[in-house]
């Protein structure tokens, strides 16, 4: 409060994004300041909220102007366990910037990244936590010919496998190339509030194979998309047999990806809350 009152002009809104700490900071913030207190919640489990309990919150977060979720479940979930009126959760999931993630040339960017062009490259992106599902990805594609895998993400795989020929972080700005490299984008997870793998995958024009459930509901409409339980190895195998043995589903869903993710550009989303909050 001790810095928010030394700015000049006042603010017309004080935002957090997530629940806590911060979200719960702009709310009180917003209040005793007499504008608009706004959080901004994309935490798919609530984990935020787990130290100081579901009483608490809806205490905390009765007075917020608004709670901006990433997801159609997160915005339940809000309204259901926090207690907060329906007309006080508008949906906006995550964007994407599509002049930086957009398709390039598969074969430049295989050269670039020393990669393979001759197999099927499947691109994973995200953390190698049992929660991405990176070690469930590798054992579903151990054995199947010419297939190879690109891994970019942080920690110790759980799995190995002759399969895996990039395994290593990358920055931000380098992740489209990367995935300009690839055939296929698997992403086994589960649990997400708005999967921003998934929507640069779109946008860079690659299919997907992802999973089930609601946490993908937002984003997906099955055009784009092979959608399977994520923790059942067997299907994921499957579901990427289907996409490799199908070039024209491959296409298709290849064009859909493209015509998707152009739902999901970052500067409409950032007019969308903008003008949502000054409607309130």
């Amino acid at each position: 409060m001790r810095t928010i009152q030394t700015l000049t002009p006042a603010p017309d809104v004080v935002y957090g994004h997530f629940l806590y700490p911060s979200g719960r900071a702009a709310v009180r913030a917003g209040a005793q300041l007499g504008c608009a207190g706004v959080v901004g919640v994309g935490e798919g489990t609530f984990w935020t909220v787990k130290p100081v309990g579901f009483e608490q919150a809806r205490r905390d977060f009765g007075a917020a102007t608004g709670a901006i979720a990433v997801s159609s479940e997160i915005r339940r979930g809000l309204v259901q366990k926090l207690g907060l009126p329906p007309d006080r959760v508008p949906v906006f999931p995550n964007g994407v910037d599509l002049n930086l993630f957009r398709p390039r040339g598969r074969s430049a960017m295989c050269r670039k990244f020393g990669l393979p062009e001759g197999p099927f490259n499947i691109v994973f992106v995200g953390d190698f936590g049992h929660d991405k599902g990176v070690g469930r990805l590798v054992a579903a594609a151990r054995g199947l010919p010419n297939v190879a895998l690109i891994l970019a993400g942080r920690g110790r795989l759980p799995e190995t496998s002759a399969e895996i020929v990039f395994q290593q972080p990358v920055p931000h700005r380098a992740i489209p190339e990367l995935l300009g490299a690839a055939d296929l984008f698997v992403l086994p997870t589960t649990i997400e509030g708005s999967c921003n793998a998934v929507i640069e995958a779109m946008a860079c024009g690659l299919p997907i194979v992802t999973s089930n459930g609601p946490c993908m509901d937002d984003l997906l409409t099955g055009e784009e998309a092979l959608r399977v339980d994520p923790l059942d190895v067997a299907a994921l195998r499957k579901a990427i047999q289907t996409v490799m043995a199908n070039p024209t589903l491959r296409a298709a869903m290849a064009a859909a990806s493209l015509k998707r993710a152009r739902l999901f550009d970052i500067n409409a989303r950032a007019r969308g809350i903008m003008e949502w909050i000054t409607s309130r």
